[in-house]
Order: C-alpha cells, then sequence, then structure tokens
C-alpha cells in the first residue's frame, strides 16, 4: 500500500494508522501456511494459485522468518 501513495501527508497518515493499530493489538496477521526455505519453490506455486486466506510465511532452518 505503501509504495503506491504520491503524497506524502497522506503517506505519513496512513503509516501512523497502520503503526498505532500494530501497537494498540488490532491488527494480527492470518497466516495461510508455512513453508521451510527449502519449499520456496512450493510456496511460489502456492501463491500463484491465489487460493491463500492470509499471510504465506517462509522459515529458515533455524525457524526464524
Amino acid at each position: 500500500m505503501f509504495n503506491h501513495v504520491m503524497f506524502p501527508d497522506e503517506l505519513a497518515e496512513g503509516i501512523a494508522f497502520v503503526m498505532r493499530n500494530i501497537r494498540e493489538g488490532r491488527f494480527r496477521p492470518i497466516i495461510d501456511k508455512v513453508f521451510s526455505l527449502d519449499d520456496t519453490r512450493e510456496a511460489y506455486h502456492h501463491m500463484l494459485g491465489n487460493s491463500q486466506c492470509g499471510k504465506i510465511v517462509v522459515r529458515t532452518a533455524d525457524g526464524s522468518h
């Protein structure tokens, strides 16, 4: 969303809105599916299928993402 806002004031307002709602716990991500780093090809195909309901997460071997 932030890459497409052409007016600096609107961008700042949008960022403040999102950050405030994250801090207050109102925005929580919905995770559709988690893939390992070894399965990035499968994750990409899952994304291309456009059937996901939420975020697609790719984790490294140590569990970080």
